[in-house]
């Protein structure tokens, strides 16, 4: 006895081949074979409206993470110049309470003012060397910040500003 099944256009092909033999008082035998085979690839197992679907999901999806990016990157770089410009005037601070501070020195040895407002204006000038730090260290975050998300090493910021 043999049976046999044969499914050539299944999404998955396969053929089934079993037999049984029986000879009266000497042997009994049986025999099963299958044979599948594997499609090249799963086309099948895929629409192709699905696939169109799900590439026109991953393109939005792209051009809205490159949008999200340049907008993160044009933050980054206005508050960076901000934060530049922001250092150039405490320089300039810096250099006004400077002045100050020499000017009641001055004073303070002719007996015009008294040493309590020498210690103010040197108090005064700490506070701006200390605002000038701070923003030197935010500048300096923000620029390892952007070349975190260009994908530079630390430090090339620098050296492309100092090249231009």
């Amino acid at each position: 006895m043999k049976l046999s099944i044969s499914l050539p256009s299944a999404p998955v092909p396969f053929a089934l081949d079993t037999s049984f033999d029986h000879t009266p008082q000497q042997s009994h035998g049986r025999t099963i074979s299958t044979q599948i085979s594997t499609p090249r690839t799963l086309d099948f197992l895929i629409s192709p409206q699905e696939v169109a679907l799900q590439e026109t999901l991953l393109l939005k999806q792209k051009e809205e993470k490159e949008k999200d990016l340049a907008f993160s990157l044009t933050q980054l770089l206005e508050e960076y110049h901000w934060a530049r410009k922001q250092i150039d005037l405490l320089r300039k601070g810096i250099s006004l309470e400077e002045r100050k501070y020499e000017i009641l020195e001055t004073e303070v040895e002719l007996g015009k003012t008294t040493r309590i407002d020498l210690v103010k204006a040197q108090n005064d000038l700490l506070q701006q060397k200390l605002s000038e730090l701070n923003y030197v260290l935010q500048l300096l975050m923000r620029e390892r910040n952007m070349e975190r998300i260009l994908g530079i090493t630390p430090g090339s910021l620098i050296s492309l500003e100092a090249e231009e």
